[in-house]
């Protein structure tokens, strides 16, 4: 009777062994499947940081060509205004010129004071009509300094939305993936 006892008892005992050793099993497989997610979690992550590595990269350009085109605007404005500066100088020569020869041919009003003068009117008369194609020229650079101006200005904004809407990109992206946070489980 204490032998059937003792054969029971280790029935009983080789069952609660195999029961431990099926949970043991199925902890070991879930935590090789854990191991599993976390292993992909992390290749995940590793890419993610790697594309907002990218993406710093690119506003660092971006950023770069916008301050090279606020650059460019300013040197544009500062010939235009250059320009302003000559075409206004020109106009006042202009004016001088017209004035004199205003002054020439009221004085010319005679005849004979009209074929004395006429070398010296004629000569003024050119230059007036130099200084004329002159500020024609000048008002010419100037409109096209103010294109360019005007193209810079369009580019410049582009780029700077460009900028914002990646550094926008980035800051998410370092919300959702920043190392002092664990990745969320999805």
């Amino acid at each position: 009777a204490r032998l059937d006892e003792a054969r029971e008892g280790l029935r009983a005992l080789n069952a609660t062994v195999a029961r431990f050793k099926a949970r043991e099993d199925a902890l070991l497989q879930r935590l090789a499947q854990a191991d599993g997610e976390k292993g992909a979690m992390q290749a995940e992550r590793e890419q993610l940081l790697s594309q907002l590595a990218t993406l710093r990269e690119k506003f660092s350009e971006v950023r770069n060509r916008v301050q090279g085109l606020e650059q460019q605007v300013r040197r544009l404005e500062g010939e235009r205004d250059e320009a302003r500066g000559g075409l206004r100088a020109l106009e006042i020569e202009h004016e001088k010129l017209g004035r004199r020869v205003a002054e020439t041919e009221t004085q010319l009003m005679s005849r004979a004071a009209f074929e004395a003068s006429l070398p010296a009117y004629e000569a003024m008369k050119k230059e007036l009509d130099t200084v004329k194609a002159q500020a024609t020229a000048q008002q010419g650079r100037m409109d096209a300094v103010h294109k360019e101006l005007e193209n810079a200005r369009g580019a410049q904004a582009w780029q700077s939305n460009v900028a914002r809407t990646l550094a926008r990109h980035v800051t998410n992206l370092e919300k959702q993936f920043s190392p002092s946070k664990p990745p969320e489980a999805t």
